[in-house]
């Protein structure tokens, strides 16, 4: 393990974090340490390379304390990253207006379509107050499941001067784990993090998964019918 790239304040920020989170002891027993060591080397590599490349936590900790986690070491260095645990599959395009007219106004492609890099859509939303942007598909990985889609004008950028959200949908028997992942450059020192856009992005995700299992329990009623 390469110990290098991680500061000794760093190292002690990770261990608090699991001590308080995960209510280990960090005593001389097997278990405790063989336990930190495992997630020390899930989060090495991110802590080095940038929380992009940080791995799905299929190790046995929650989603909720895994988000802690990313919100204390990402907002410092222009990121946000947020896991959301959805209870049935789902796809990245599945944020349509028809599930969520409340939040997303509409959605129109302007070029291209839902799944090609340089296709562009608009959008209009309610994240807090209603906002309009323009997003492309700047890039998609079919290996990880992940879209990244570049935000060049609108109302976020009236705040930020760059904004690129990453999505990654994993589905694992019968749940999907979504990962949203923010890169934003601020126009200014004093603007907070994006928060309210991770925020947003979850919700809509809930609407989604209490469409889907609408569905699929509509679905299974009328197959006994």
């Amino acid at each position: 393990m390469d110990w290098a790239g991680l500061s000794s304040s760093r190292l002690k920020s990770i261990v608090e974090f699991m001590r308080v989170h995960h209510r280990s002891r960090f005593d001389n027993s097997n278990r405790s340490i063989s336990r930190t060591h495992r997630v020390l080397e899930a989060i090495l590599p991110w802590l080095s390379a940038g929380p992009q490349h940080i791995p799905l936590p299929y190790f046995p900790f929650s989603v909720a304390s895994w988000n802690s986690l990313l919100s204390k070491f990402c907002s410092a260095r222009g990121k946000l990253m947020v896991l959301i645990n959805l209870g049935i599959p789902c796809r990245v395009d599945f944020a349509q207006q028809e599930i969520c007219p409340e939040k997303i106004k509409s959605v129109q492609v302007l070029e291209g379509d839902w799944a090609t890099i340089g296709s562009v859509k608009v959008w209009n939303y309610v994240p807090g107050g209603s906002e309009s942007g323009k997003e492309r598909i700047e890039a998609i990985d079919v290996d990880n499941k992940s879209v990244t889609f570049n935000f060049f004008e609108g109302d976020v950028l009236k705040v930020y001067k760059t904004f690129k959200a990453t999505l990654q949908v994993t589905n694992k028997d019968d749940a999907c784990l979504i990962k949203l992942t923010l890169a934003y450059e601020k126009q200014h020192e004093d603007t907070p993090p994006p928060t309210m856009y991770l925020d947003f992005v979850a919700n809509v995700s809930k609407d989604i998964e209490a469409y889907l299992l609408k569905a699929q329990d509509k679905a299974a009623e009328d197959s006994v019918s």
